[in-house]
């Protein structure tokens, strides 16, 4: 409705009538205020969660140890051969298969500490090598000479990141001039593999809503709103 003729074309009746009415008078200035603009989107997700720490080791390493001696040829490189009845402890119990006693087969990719141990039997000439292979390729090693009259004790660690499928051995020589063997007792020959990489923490929360958005613009007064309040009339003043 757009007001075409002044209050008093219609004559004075007309005129006292609206005056009678509660009435606003638009300014073409001013306008009528735009409704507030919509509620902005939502925040960006939160960021992930930090890594787990590194779990007890008693949840995550296996060993496996022989139990009885086995000779070494001179001048050989050798694996040692865990044999099918094998003692195994830990709780990775799944990278043992009987079938295959010369190594462990990693099931999970991860970073592992490795470590190996023999005992040797007594001779006084020669050298000895330990060495941890991952699919036949040494990481580790230790190499040193024969000790006189003792049984001669080797050890050998390493930290090194496996992938699933790769297979993890001991590997020994001795070059004493005849044949030598690995003594078996509680302690070796044994290889053991620890877990180091913990788990990840969860995902980040959602970020929060973002704000509302700005106020609609300001309208421009150039004609009446459509619904009148009650008996309210409009009058756009000229400027």
């Amino acid at each position: 409705m757009k007001v075409i003729h002044p209050p008093w074309a219609g004559g004075l009746r007309n005129l006292l009538h609206i005056w009678r009415k509660p009435h606003i008078i638009l300014d073409p200035d001013e306008g009528i205020v735009g409704p507030p603009g919509p509620e902005g989107p939502a925040g960006p997700p939160g960021p992930q969660g930090e890594p787990g720490v590194v779990e007890n080791a008693e949840l995550g390493y296996i060993t496996a140890r022989r139990q009885s001696d086995q000779a070494i040829t001179n001048d050989t490189p050798t694996t040692v051969n865990f044999l099918f009845g094998a003692t195994i402890e830990g709780t990775l119990e799944d990278f043992w298969y009987p079938s295959t006693p010369t190594y462990l087969t990693v099931q999970e990719e991860c970073a592992y500490f490795i470590h190996g141990q023999v005992v040797w039997d007594v001779s006084s000439t020669g050298r000895r090598v330990l060495s941890i292979d991952v699919d036949g390729s040494s990481v580790a090693g230790v190499r040193c000479g024969a000790i006189p009259y003792v049984a001669q004790v080797q050890q050998v660690s390493v930290v090194v990141s496996c992938t699933v499928g790769q297979h993890v051995s001991l590997v020994v020589t001795q070059t004493s001039g005849s044949a030598l063997s690995l003594a078996a007792n509680t302690y070796a020959p044994q290889l053991t593999m620890v877990k180091l990489k913990g788990m990840k923490g969860d995902i980040g929360a959602t970020g929060p809503t973002g704000p509302a958005g700005p106020s609609g613009t300001i309208g421009v007064g150039t004609s009446f709103p459509e619904d009148p309040v009650g008996d309210q009339l409009f009058i756009l003043k000229s400027s």
